[in-house]
């Protein structure tokens, strides 16, 4: 939502004056040019005639004031709230139902930090009245609608009835033959749709309000309006539109010159640049921004700013660069007690991924008496489930337990899902760690509660990706927990469960590609299938599966065969990457060639390249235990469900060779190799193909046999 209003009219039910007390006059036609401190109040009177048209022009060039207005009786007649820094000048509209002496005070909200003395300037200009004309009417009844839906948005916190009220306001603007004032209430409904999580509702407000600032060539209302379609492209997913719209909000907003607008437009920039992996250019707009800020001394925007800066150096990798501004945001006093929490919080949580537990959680122990003291109960709540992790990690597991019983016991008074979820994965984890299955079991199981809730809803864009982040952690639990339980009672139930836990993770991963699925059918058709019978349906007496889980601290692999599940305990998933990534090096080494190489060294580079492809293979093989899954299986097609890093290996180069000293011999050489996403997609596919009628026209592409003796024909 927009910040609150720079210029704000709010007609209240107050007497402003003892008796006698004469305030200046504000005279039509004779503006009226004051400096104001902050917190200071001015009063003016207004001598008004009854049915005539009056024209107010307010501006504000160095404080950010408020006006109220009373009438003769004291009593409110409307409220209007400037909820955008757009309307400077702010111009209000009134028709007075009786004569009489009005009143007006400007209420000093703010002094901009250059205004001499501490005091800022504002301008009064009282039009001269007019009888009203047609369109005079509907100008005052555009005015005050778009008032009460203010109101309504910013006050009351009612989007949805402000809405309504917005789109009539907007109509009556356009019928008064004003389309900047159409643009500008197109961009506060707009505003109000974004917060909804009406996006697309949102996108063609912004559009119009665009073209119509464009039309009226009003340079501020379109840069708010390319700002806004960005954020609403970026929450779509159209993170290269959201780049385009927001490189243009800076253009504009230097061809406006106003710094604080060009230092807005570069920090939002930033933003989308760290999004889409372009970290220096994002530093390089945030560095900008904050020698902007810096200069015209907005220091709540440069403390913002430096928190942006921060995470796109926790996106880098660089967390002592992160660490240090953090702190140095930190540095900056600007009286807002939730910011310094959530900073001091998010760099413990740096220190502590850096190995600096004892400085984290004394910076945590900080940041918990800012969340208590405002009440804030999902950020106590992760933050005691955070405390729990780093004490537990530190061998401290009573004081571990008991912050995570402390998080728990806030979660029922937590809304936000997402903060749900985190306690549960946090604490869940803890659980398996500590070796209490059951209990990990148990969190993990009301955890992955909340974020089906989350599925059965439809998300926005930002939602989803958090969803597809957040799942795989309880996933992870619930796989390593059933298989812990597997392998100390070996009941094959537990196995079992396990791989169907595995499987369920896969299929929520393959919704996770389609990041941009916006139709609610597909993204609850992601429910997995039970193994078993349907393994057989899908799979001949000569395919095999291999389903892979890779996990924090353990993976796994699952190996079926006409019936008979097998399964084999892996390497961690960092440390399977880390093979995997060496793997593909290794390959791809021999295409590296240097410019004007000799063909003596190149077939050199190429020998060494390929014996290095080779041990890497026999390593990764290793490592996935394909000698044992694989070997003395009558098996001529092997159906391979990856996971993680391995989704890039390609598994006909591995081997299942013994390492005793068998030769290197590849996986293609032996077996058919294909890949499935899961075996719920693999189930989809066949369902949607059983009913499709084949073209007549068709393209093959196989590896023709030759040979009676190939032993593809058996």
């Amino acid at each position: 939502m927009p910040p609150l209003p720079t210029l704000r009219v709010a007609l209240l039910v107050l007497c402003l004056f003892s008796v006698g007390c004469q305030p200046p006059q504000l005279t039509p036609g004779e503006p009226l040019d004051r400096l104001i401190e902050q917190d200071d109040r001015h009063r003016l009177r207004l001598d008004l005639e009854e049915g005539a048209f009056y024209h107010l022009v307010a501006q504000q060039p160095s404080a950010d004031v408020v006006l109220t207005l009373y009438d003769p009786a004291g009593e409110r007649i409307r409220v209007d709230v400037d909820a955008t820094t757009l309307k400077d000048p702010e111009h209000l509209y009134f028709i007075p139902p009786a004569s009489g002496r009005y009143t007006l005070e400007v209420h000093g909200l703010s002094v901009s930090a250059s205004a001499p003395e501490g005091r800022g300037r504002y301008r009064l200009d009282l039009k001269s009245p007019r009888p009203p004309d047609a369109t005079d009417l509907i100008v005052e009844e555009a005015f005050w609608e778009e008032a009460l839906a203010l109101e309504l948005d910013f006050i009351k916190k009612d989007c949805g009835r402000a809405i309504v009220h917005y789109g009539h306001a907007a109509r009556l603007w356009e019928d008064a033959g004003r389309p900047a004032a159409v643009a500008l209430v197109l961009i506060e409904m707009a505003d109000c749709q974004r917060h909804l999580g009406m996006l697309s509702e949102a996108e063609r407000a912004f559009l119009r309000a665009l073209e119509l600032a464009r039309e009226v060539e009003d340079s501020v209302l379109e840069m708010v309006a390319l700002k806004s379609l960005g954020s609403v492209a970026g929450r779509l997913g159209r993170l290269d539109q959201a780049l385009n719209f927001l490189s243009t909000t800076v253009e504009v907003a230097r061809r406006v010159g106003q710094p604080r607008h060009i230092a807005d437009a570069l920090n939002n920039l930033c933003s989308s640049l760290s999004r889409l992996g372009r970290f220096e250019a994002a530093v390089d707009a945030c560095a900008e921004a904050l020698e902007i800020f810096g200069r015209e001394q907005l220091e709540r925007r440069k403390v913002r700013t430096l928190g942006n800066l921060a995470s796109v150096y926790l996106s880098m990798g660089a967390l002592q660069k992160a660490v240090d501004t953090y702190e140095a945001a930190l540095s900056i006093d600007v009286e807002d007690r939730r910011l310094s929490s959530k900073f001091r919080y998010r760099q413990a949580s740096v220190l502590a991924e850096m190995g600096r537990g004892e400085e984290a959680l004394l910076l945590m122990e900080e940041a918990m008496a800012g969340f208590v003291e405002l009440e804030e109960i999902g950020s106590q709540a992760q933050l005691h489930a955070r405390r729990a992790e780093l004490l537990f990690a530190l061998g401290r597991s009573a004081q571990a337990a008991s912050e995570a019983d402390a998080a728990l016991q806030l979660v029922p008074a937590v809304e936000n899902v997402f903060t749900q979820f985190s306690v549960f994965a946090k604490t869940s984890r803890l659980e398996l760690d500590s070796g209490d299955l059951e209990q990990a079991l148990a969190l993990s199981d009301r955890g992955f509660e909340v974020l089906e809730r989350v599925r059965r809803t439809p998300p926005e864009y930002e939602d989803r990706i958090r969803f597809f982040a957040s799942h795989w952690e309880l996933h992870d639990v619930r796989v390593t927990s059933r298989m812990a339980l597997f392998a100390g009672s070996s009941e094959a139930g537990w196995r079992d469960a396990a791989l169907h836990t595995a499987e369920g993770g896969r299929a929520l991963e393959l919704v996770g590609l389609l990041e941009r699925t916006e139709s609610q059918d597909d993204f609850e058709r992601v429910d997995p299938v039970e193994p078993g019978n349907l393994y057989r349906e899908l799979l001949g007496p000569k395919d095999g599966l291999l389903h892979f889980h890779l996990g924090r601290s353990k993976s796994f692999l699952w190996r079926w065969v006409n019936g008979q599940v097998e399964s084999f305990v892996l390497p961690p998933a960092d440390q399977i990457g880390a093979l995997a990534a060496d793997f593909q090096e290794q390959m791809t080494a021999r295409d590296r060639g240097a410019a004007g190489e000799s063909g003596a060294a190149r077939a050199r580079r190429i020998q060494a390249a390929d014996r290095e492809t080779i041990r890497a293979a026999e390593v990764l093989s290793r490592a996935l235990r394909l000698p044992e899954a694989v070997s003395g299986q009558a098996i001529r097609r092997w159906v391979i469900v990856p996971d993680g890093a391995l989704h890039r290996v390609p598994f006909v180069a591995l081997t299942a060779s013994d390492p005793a000293g068998a030769p290197w011999r590849p996986l293609i050489d032996d077996f058919e190799i294909v890949y499935a996403p899961s075996l719920t997609s693999l189930a989809g596919l066949r369902s949607l193909a059983a009913g499709r009628v084949g073209s007549k026209d068709f393209l093959a592409v196989a590896d023709p046999v030759f040979s009676a003796g190939d032993p593809r024909n058996s």
